[in-house]
């Protein structure tokens, strides 16, 4: 259920279709424009919007909108990331592990070979660390 109004707008919203995190997410979009309210009531959120300026009826609508289209953004890109999280895994192991191009030679290289040496380790060590979060 949505009520606007010049000086407020009200929305409930289900919690299986905007999890927190989501409406969090679409409360950053409207930043400072806004104030956001935010209550759970059982299985739904009522969330509250007033503007920080005067604005027409359209403005408040508006600014609804763009933070709803964000919240139900944010909450499908979460299920897309879970879906594909068990075929990213192996995609990107295999990139890890061919590898990068080589950077051209750094002049810095030449004249103190202990420099390369430090960023191989730092390299090494960053892939390393990449591949535990897999």
């Amino acid at each position: 259920m949505i009520s606007v109004t010049a000086k407020a707008a009200t929305a409930t919203l289900p919690k299986a279709a905007y999890p927190r995190e989501s409406v969090e997410a679409g409360a950053l979009v409207v930043g400072a424009r806004a104030r956001v309210y935010l209550e759970e009531k059982g299985a739904s959120w009522r969330l509250k919007l007033e503007p920080a300026r005067r604005c027409s009826l359209e403005q408040v609508r508006a600014l609804l909108g763009a933070l709803l289209d964000e919240a139900l953004s944010h909450a499908v890109r979460q299920k897309v990331v879970a879906f594909n999280r068990a075929l990213a895994a192996p995609i990107l192991a295999r990139a890890l592990e061919s590898g990068f191009p080589n950077m051209p030679h750094d002049p810095l290289e030449q004249l103190e070979p202990q420099v390369r040496a430090d960023r191989e380790k730092d390299v090494a060590d960053l892939r390393e660390d990449a591949k535990r979060w897999l």
